[in-house]
């Protein structure tokens, strides 16, 4: 029988990444097609970095989540949470809160707004999150990145493979991902 992580474990070590010191960037990639662009190729476990990657953002926000159950979603709950990938979260930015009703997640997110930072008409089917990162930009490419120091780029903690999504300069988008623990 496999081990049974306790909800204290999950909740402290949710806490703990929430808490991480430096910036936490998310960073596009992959600009050339899947092999099925309705079914995206799946991580093999070993990736380490973002395919043809683009560049970084810096998170505009994180916060605290939980899976709203299906018998428990109402109107309210609805506006006041976050639709992610087909199923409503509650969110909460105060940890006593997060922790007294077994929150066991995290959701980060930023958003990329026309063409201030990310180049526009390029399709990408990447997304990652790095942590740690040692800067305050707003916004690097990836020639700039990769040039940093190894220690100053931090640690690429997950990868998100997507159908594809292009960039125009007349639009607004929302790059979300959400950390189980």
């Amino acid at each position: 029988m496999p081990a049974i992580v306790t909800l204290e474990s999950r909740q402290r070590r949710m806490v703990d990444w929430f808490n991480l010191p430096l910036n936490k960037y998310i960073g596009i990639g992959r600009t050339t097609p899947w092999k099925d662009e309705t079914d995206p190729d799946l991580p093999d476990g070993k990736a380490t970095e973002l395919e043809e990657f683009v560049g970084v953002q810096l998170i505009s926000g994180q916060k605290y989540a939980k899976e709203i159950p299906d018998s428990e979603l109402t109107t309210e709950k609805k506006l006041s949470g976050k639709f992610y990938k087909g199923q409503y979260y509650e969110l909460t930015s105060d940890k006593e809160y997060a922790l007294k009703n077994g929150f066991t997640s995290i959701m980060v997110w930023t958003t990329l707004d026309r063409d201030t930072y990310f180049p526009v008409d390029i399709t990408y089917r990447q997304i990652g999150l790095f942590v740690k990162v040692n800067a305050n930009a707003v916004y690097i490419p990836a020639a700039d990145f990769n040039a940093m120091l190894k220690d100053y780029r931090g640690t690429l903690e997950v990868i998100d493979n997507r159908k594809p999504q292009t960039r125009q300069n007349d639009q607004q988008e929302e790059l979300t991902m959400l950390i189980d623990f």
